[in-house]
């Protein structure tokens, strides 16, 4: 214990280096920071296992998240994420930009998020083999430049803005990494930013994701109180507008 403490304690970094289960093969000397380089065995991902909460094989690990009036998402929950080309079979993100077929994962953990690069790649200008990503990092695939959001700390719910000309596969405004939590609404730390007058909140419980607000709503057409389980394809409306999740079958 005496041995951790001196290494940077019980650090959020810390905490992600135990998820590896003994993957890691370089310990900083000192405390580490977000956007530390990570260095991991091998080419393939021994920690995957052991990644974020156990969601029910019932419920789809990615869908369209249509919002009204506000835009279209690509939402994953999965714990690993295959970036690369479009068009290239097995990608979960396809781009349409100079990237190899299959250039990096996003691997999602109790700690926050690791980019495993194959191909050429940067994270604030820097190279490595792996790093965990903190708010406001740029990644940077070849000529394809990316910002990794993740305004709540506490939460594991991240999104992946493109902010090069380069364009996703389908048509959609971002990538969604959705944890246990995520915030839509008009506060500067809500993961989908909208001009709602009051936020709306999507929480993983008992192995489901429900729906919180601050009014009453219509899920499915349905009246409910201001929090109601959700399910694949529910529609949900309030006087804000609507959204509806539509799962994704794995290709």
């Amino acid at each position: 214990a005496g041995q951790a403490n001196k290494r940077g304690g019980s650090s959020p970094f810390r905490r992600f280096l135990a998820d590896l289960g003994g993957a890691v093969v370089r310990w900083a000397q000192g405390p580490v920071s977000y956007g530390e380089e990570v260095r991991i065995k091998g080419s393939g991902h021994p920690f995957a296992g052991s990644f974020m909460s156990d969601h029910s094989s019932a419920w789809p690990d990615a869908f369209h998240w249509w919002i009204d009036a506000v835009g279209s998402y690509l939402v994953y929950t999965r714990r690993q994420i295959r970036i690369g080309q479009a068009g290239v079979a097995g990608n979960d993100i396809g781009i349409l930009g100079d990237l190899r077929s299959h250039h990096a994962d996003l691997m999602i953990g109790s700690a926050g998020v690791v980019l495993v690069p194959k191909g050429e790649t940067t994270v604030n200008g820097k190279g490595g083999e792996s790093f965990l990503l903190h708010d406001g990092d740029q990644i940077r695939f070849r000529t394809v430049e990316l910002t990794f959001r993740q305004p709540q700390a506490w939460s594991r719910t991240a999104r992946l803005e493109l902010t090069s000309r380069h364009r996703l596969a389908t048509s959609m405004d971002g990538i969604i990494l959705l944890g246990e939590t995520a915030v839509i609404g008009p506060q500067t730390d809500a993961i989908i930013r909208t001009e709602w007058a009051k936020p709306l909140f999507v929480n993983w419980y008992q192995r489901r994701y429900w729906v919180r607000g601050e009014e009453s709503l219509l899920v499915d057409g349905k009246p409910t109180g201001g929090c109601a389980p959700l399910e694949p394809n529910s529609r949900i409306e309030g006087s804000w507008g609507s959204f509806l999740w539509e799962p994704i079958q794995r290709r």
